[in-house]
């Protein structure tokens, strides 16, 4: 609800910023009512909070989302259709499976779905992720403005290079 009451200040220019519920997502008129794209993305979020309010956003924004609570759940959807994706955004501290951890799942079922990484922690170094480096990072808490250009980046980025990437390189 405050999230909607949100959108609807925003819109008629009763306010020029409106913050919900955690201060993980921020809204400006401009995100809101100008950011629509479209794709399919794959969130994994604990915080029910943060998941219900930023899927309601993107979809708001025009993407499709398949939100799920663990990595576990959301390794379960990509095994049976992981293709499906067009980006992956995925916290990076959670219970059960880590950021880092759905990142190497990931990579072994969907090597060339994008992975967009959320923290609201200071990221590893490149050399300490290693393979589950994602293909991009962003801090909490966000602007939907800014979610929404890393996701459609992302959504543009070629996959057959990260195919190529992923492969051992031939011997011949």
């Amino acid at each position: 609800v405050a999230l909607h009451l949100a959108c609807q200040s925003l819109r008629s220019g009763d306010c020029h910023l409106a913050l919900v519920g955690g201060v993980n997502l921020i809204f400006t008129p401009e995100s809101t009512i100008a950011t629509h794209v479209t794709g399919r993305i794959l969130f994994v979020e604990d915080d029910p909070a943060v998941r219900h309010s930023t899927t309601f956003a993107l979809e708001h924004a025009g993407f499709i989302v398949e939100a799920f609570e663990s990595g576990v759940d959301a390794m379960a959807r990509v095994r049976s259709d992981g293709l499906s994706f067009d980006v992956a955004l995925v916290d990076s501290v959670m219970p059960a499976m880590t950021g880092r951890e759905l990142i190497l799942a990931l990579r072994m079922h969907a090597p060339t779905l994008p992975i967009l990484l959320c923290s609201g922690g200071d990221i590893e170094s490149d050399d300490a992720l290693g393979a589950a480096r994602p293909d991009d990072f962003l801090a909490k808490p966000y602007r939907l403005a800014e979610l929404s250009a890393r996701i459609a980046t992302l959504m543009k980025t070629d996959r057959s290079s990260r195919v190529r990437a992923s492969r051992p390189p031939s011997r011949g």
